[in-house]
């Protein structure tokens, strides 16, 4: 299938879906209306998009023992009568139309088996990304966004939604000049921490290679987030966001600083999900940089992956 037909076969099959589910095209056609703002740091805008029906991931109880007394809600078995399936776009998962929608165009990629979410291929992420230039996939691990830590799954929208994709593409970044095989970026103007990879997918043992090489730099899988797209055919970038903490302290907070802000790797590329019109009104730049640092690291702990890469 070339690249034309994956998205003509995309948006047919998402028109098909919510022709038929009610429930998740009123969730659409809310979100066209949904409250947007931005708040800049320099020249990058950190959208704040208030989302009452993303409560449902933000406020999402992960620990063991919640997940542990619930059914699976991404099986086959216990997913909505209503929800279809498109087995055919990625191998050996099953392609979905996410009906809790940040995106305009927003899926849901779910592994068939049920597969732990840090049991993550790269590869399959980055290849799906290649494939779909409209598109921006990405991933959050198992303690750090992922509403369902327990069945593997990635998620993808539509490219034009997330500034960083826009802001990575216009902007080189700091450019580590070590490497043979592939181009390693920072960027410390920006308020999130995360390492850009400019990989090559023409040959997919290599890309293979690679992502392995990366993966590795994740001592804890659970702890990360990452976006994948492509800017130009043949090649995929790979944006890895290390984490320290899957939810800054704001969102415990006993008092008036409560916010809830539970960053995924939607949050940690500059769109904020807030599902509360309180949070959305008062939040403050302030407030953003102290969230970013508090679940990522910083940058002395980037260049001390970097240099770990070199080393292996």
């Amino acid at each position: 299938m070339n690249l034309a037909d994956m998205a003509s076969s995309a948006d047919s099959f998402f028109d098909s879906q919510l022709s038929v589910w009610g429930d998740a095209r009123d969730r659409y056609e809310a979100l066209e209306h949904v409250m947007q703002r931005e708040i800049f740091f320099g020249d990058f805008p950190v959208r704040l998009q208030c989302n009452p029906s993303r409560i449902v991931s933000t406020g999402a109880k992960v620990d063991a023992a919640s997940i542990s007394k619930r059914p699976c809600f991404l099986c086959r078995c216990n997913r909505p009568a209503e929800q279809m399936i498109d087995s055919a776009m990625v191998e050996g998962y099953d392609f979905l139309v996410n009906p809790f929608p940040i995106f305009k165009y927003h899926f849901t990629i779910s592994c068939v088996d049920h597969l732990h979410q840090d049991e993550v291929d790269l590869t399959t992420i980055a290849l799906f990304a290649e494939s779909n230039p409209d598109m921006v996939a990405f991933y959050n691990g198992s303690a750090s966004g992922a509403s369902a830590p327990d069945h593997l799954h990635f998620q993808a929208g539509n490219i034009d939604f997330l500034p960083l994709c826009r802001y990575v593409a216009d902007h080189i970044g700091e450019c580590d000049e070590r490497f043979s095989d592939i181009k390693v970026y920072r960027y410390p103007e920006l308020p999130m921490k995360f390492i850009r990879f400019s990989l090559s997918t023409t040959d997919e043992q290599s890309l293979r290679d690679v992502l392995t090489r990366i993966d590795a730099l994740s001592t804890d899988r659970s702890m990360r987030n990452l976006l994948m797209f492509s800017i130009e055919p043949g090649s995929v970038e790979v944006l890895l966001f290390p984490r320290r903490n899957h939810r800054p302290s704001c969102y415990y907070a006993q008092d008036e600083s409560q916010r809830m802000i539970s960053p995924g790797a939607v949050d940690m590329a500059g769109v904020l999900i807030l599902p509360r019109i309180d949070d959305y009104d008062t939040l403050t730049a302030d407030e953003i940089s102290k969230v970013y640092a508090e679940v990522g690291v910083d940058d002395c702990e980037l260049k001390s992956m970097i240099d770990r890469l070199v080393s292996n």
